[in-house]
């Protein structure tokens, strides 16, 4: 039995209002939406027009029509034609959407992704004389619901006709396969702006090959199954996949969402509740990749890291009351969906490295690490919410829950084997994704030994005290501005040298030799300084005096000059309709500078003559700052600058990883390799 193609549906057509009923009217008007949660209009307040060229709703306080046909699950075009007598642009007092979906969002043209690599393809759109909306839709469900809404309570809602065309379910595949990513805060692309964060979702790309397969991460933060939906990004997605591609599908942080505003009863908002999640899971998701002949994977949602816990409690599953994995696992299970366990994965290795050591990783900020921001401000001065963020995380626990995933993905690879499936790409997806990675990748999952892949990763900066600054450590020995030693070990409590410092310093932004400069001033002030070799260690006045030459080199110090960071994002928090708000981040706002002037420190009469002017000229653009009484967890500063102590290695590692992020364009994604 051949499908139906099109359905025209015109007011003038009908002698009366149609009402919807699956037995003996496949279309028409119905009283609540297939939305979850359902969205309920008064269907029996819609009349014909006097010319019958419209239906009419004149007093629709806000709610609007529905109308429902059964067009079966697939792909189609819709278009709508309305108006309202309060102008002749329709467009600019009514709203139309599809399926429950935010039909404001789907109007947006901006990229789905912070770097903007991911565009917007399909995408809602009123002819120019406002009159006629369309959408390309991918619709799940037996029956299509077309929404037509004011704007205002009191704007009159005329409808005139609908047309719907199937478009075909499965385009040609691709000559190379794409992979897929689709998730929150915890699996989207950060770019320089928001570093430290980061997530498995920029490390996974890295470790495929580029000549077997592309990937395409589509996540973003604060996202549920329900927001994916209804903003149009899944849907956008699977118009672009085609068959034979791959998809981590992962949801769960989000969807646990419970308050007033975006509780699971809220129309809009981001919760849900099992048989919600569920729904979503299965009967949205699931079911268009199969439509397209997508290869889904799902990825249990990583455990949130409580960051204020004492070291002695124990790190459990913080998805136990939502059970939203254990939903995932179930229908996976019963769809014989692959299932990457990053849930009990994440929870094992958190237990692994301890308490400091997965505080080190997540974004745990302290003043000083970062000059990155979030939607309320700098990250300058730690989190801008006076709080510890255990559900983020910085890239070295990306790096390690990529790894986890890969775990996944090889066990049920050897599960498929196992099974002894006939080798057919609909039946073998995770063998066929699998030989899709590098190989040297392929060699760390059979020998368990990811040193060729992560050569960053310092054997002694895993766990405990020596962690602190273990994310700052990995990038800093990933760039090659200090190094570990032959052993793998970064020794993070020992003497940076000024050699060493200065080296890194040049090397990172191409400076002249600053260490040089160093020399002059002490042969100049020979009387009161001693002579250094590129083998002194390194104390905190001499640090300040070669920030000061590296960053005059590369920067200059005219207000022109200054980076965004120490300008852009100061006194100011996005608002909630800016496209790149992202409403699972703290809000309060938070100043890049120090909040300790210059005057108010205790100890500047104790630095050397030779780097004082250096240091005030540095201090207050934040480039070095007091590392005394500050914390994790907290906006507080030091008073104390400590000018004669030595630098250690991992104190230096901080520095250089706040220098390096601030010499990068805010907008760029902020993975750099070797």
């Amino acid at each position: 039995m051949s499908l139906e193609t099109e359905w025209h549906y015109y007011a003038s057509n009908y002698q009366n209002v149609p009402y919807f009923s699956p037995d003996t009217n496949m279309a028409g008007f119905v009283s609540t939406s297939q939305a979850m949660p359902p969205h309920s209009v008064c269907k029996n307040r819609i009349q014909k027009s006097p010319n019958s060229h419209a239906f009419f709703l004149c007093e629709p306080k806000g709610a609007g029509m529905i109308w429902r046909t059964h067009t079966g699950k697939g792909f189609f075009h819709i278009e709508a034609e309305v108006s309202t007598p309060l102008s002749t642009r329709a467009s600019d007092f009514l709203v139309l959407s599809v399926n429950g979906m935010d039909g404001k969002r789907l109007l947006m043209d901006d990229p789905w992704d912070a770097a903007g690599l991911v565009l917007r393809n399909t995408k809602a759109s009123w002819t120019l004389d406002g009159k006629r909306w369309s959408y390309d839709v991918a619709n799940p469900l037996e029956y299509l619901d077309i929404e037509i809404e004011p704007k205002h309570p009191s704007c009159p809602v005329h409808l005139h006709s609908i047309h719907i065309t199937r478009l075909p379910n499965r385009p040609e595949p691709a000559k190379k396969p794409t992979l897929y990513l689709l998730g929150d805060s915890t699996v989207k692309s950060y770019v320089f702006e928001e570093a430290p964060m980061s997530s498995y979702g920029q490390i996974l790309p890295l470790l495929f090959d580029s000549e077997k397969i592309r990937t395409v991460n589509y996540s973003n933060g604060g996202r549920s199954f329900k927001i994916m939906h209804i903003e149009g990004r899944f849907n956008d997605m699977i118009f672009q996949a085609r068959p034979g591609d791959f998809l981590f599908l992962q949801s769960g942080h989000n969807d646990e969402r419970n308050d007033d505003k975006e509780g699971p009863q809220t129309r809009y908002g981001r919760g849900a509740t099992q048989d919600m999640y569920e729904h979503f899971l299965r009967d949205y998701y699931l079911t268009l990749a199969r439509i397209r002949g997508v290869h889904v994977l799902f990825v249990t949602p990583m455990t949130r890291f409580r960051s204020y816990d004492p070291d002695t409690a124990p790190i459990t599953d913080s998805f136990a009351k939502s059970g939203f994995p254990n939903v995932m696992r179930k229908v996976g299970w019963e769809e014989q969906i692959p299932v990457l366990d990053l849930n009990k994965k994440s929870i094992v290795y958190l237990r692994q490295i301890g308490h400091a050591g997965a505080r080190a990783i997540t974004m745990a900020l302290e003043p000083g690490e970062t000059p990155g921001k979030t939607n309320g401000g700098s990250y300058a001065n730690g989190n801008p919410a006076d709080h510890m963020d255990g559900t983020h995380y910085k890239e070295a626990l990306s790096k390690q829950y990529a790894r986890l995933l890969l775990e996944e993905l090889r066990e049920r690879t050897l599960e498929e084997r196992a099974q002894k499936k006939e080798a057919q790409e609909s039946e073998m997806a995770c063998c066929t994704l699998f030989s899709c990675l590098r190989e040297n990748v392929k060699n760390a999952l059979l020998t368990n030994d990811w040193s060729l892949v992560f050569p960053e990763v310092c054997l002694d900066v895993q766990e405990g005290e020596n962690a602190y600054y273990r994310n700052q450590i990995e990038k800093i020995v990933q760039l090659h501005l200090l190094e570990k030693d032959c052993h793998g070990n970064f020794h993070p409590k020992e003497p940076v040298t000024i050699g060493e410092f200065s080296y890194a310093l040049q090397k990172m932004w191409n400076c002249p030799d600053i260490f040089l400069k160093l020399q002059n001033i002490h042969t100049l002030y020979s009387d009161s300084l001693p002579c250094i070799s590129s083998e002194t260690p390194l104390t905190r006045e001499m640090q300040a005096f070669l920030i000061y030459k590296a960053y005059e080199s590369h920067f200059g110090f005219e207000e022109s000059q200054k980076p965004p960071y120490m300008t852009d994002y100061n006194g100011t928090a996005l608002s909630a309709d800016d496209p790149n708000f992202d409403p699972n981040l703290p809000q309060n706002v938070s100043q890049y500078y120090p909040t300790i002037a210059w005057d108010a420190l205790l100890d500047t009469a104790k630095i050397h003559p030779a780097y004082y002017s250096a240091w005030k000229t540095i201090y207050p653009l934040g480039l070095l700052r007091s590392e005394t009484d500050i914390q994790r967890g907290c906006t507080k500063n030091g008073r104390w600058l400590k000018p004669q102590t030595v630098v250690t290695r991992e104190k230096a590692a901080k520095s250089l990883f706040f220098l390096w992020i601030l010499g990068h364009p805010v907008k760029t994604e902020n993975h750099v390799t070797t």
